[in-house]
């Protein structure tokens, strides 16, 4: 993208109090469809197998595949039902049941803005911890329905990371946007 993400110029978004910012819920569709061809090719096997009584190769293969999809899949979306970003006056803090990160205002160096789509991925950095988190942005082509992911309001997120955390505006970086730490005030 050419120009600088809107949402880290200009007029920057005031934290009134505390703020906490929740993912899109994620669809589970997907995890449903893996787990049901699991149970199906399980079902499938068996029957095959009592039937032929020849081992089914291609149906266990088949099985493999999607329950390690509906694993994956069902571990991914718990991992994100239970992600949040707590933004305070203090700070921020990032929260996932694999990862927690937590930075005062002063520790956070860059927040750097990367294409991704027709959204933005956001990578906040400081003293020896980082963090990142998605705009929203729908998935799917070709007429079929979008699929939201990222953080509804990851965009007022960003803002008031920058404004909070008092990062000088963007500055393009090998077709990345990058806010860096220098315009911080004393005793703030």
């Amino acid at each position: 993208m050419d120009k600088a993400p809107r949402f880290l110029v200009g007029k920057l978004p005031v934290l009134q109090g505390q703020e906490t910012f929740l993912p899109v819920k994620p669809n589970r569709r997907g995890e449903f469809l893996a787990w049901g061809c699991s149970f199906s090719l399980a079902v499938t096997a068996v029957v095959q197998a009592r039937v032929t009584e020849g081992f089914p190769y291609t149906a266990v293969l088949l099985l493999a595949f999607f329950f390690l999809a509906g694993a994956t899949t069902s571990f991914a979306n718990w991992l994100e039902r239970r992600t949040s970003v707590l933004v305070t006056p203090e700070g921020v803090t990032y929260t996932s049941p694999i990862r927690n990160v937590s930075l005062a205002w002063e520790q956070i160096d860059t927040l750097t803005a990367l294409p991704a789509g027709q959204g933005w991925r956001l990578v906040v950095q400081g003293t020896g911890r980082m963090f990142q988190f998605r705009t929203p942005v729908p998935l799917g082509e070709g007429g079929r329905e979008a699929v939201p992911i990222g953080f509804p309001d990851g965009e007022r997120m960003a803002g008031l990371i920058r404004s909070q955390a008092r990062l000088n505006a963007p500055m393009e970086k090998d077709g990345a946007w990058v806010c860096r730490g220098g315009g911080r005030a004393s005793g703030s």
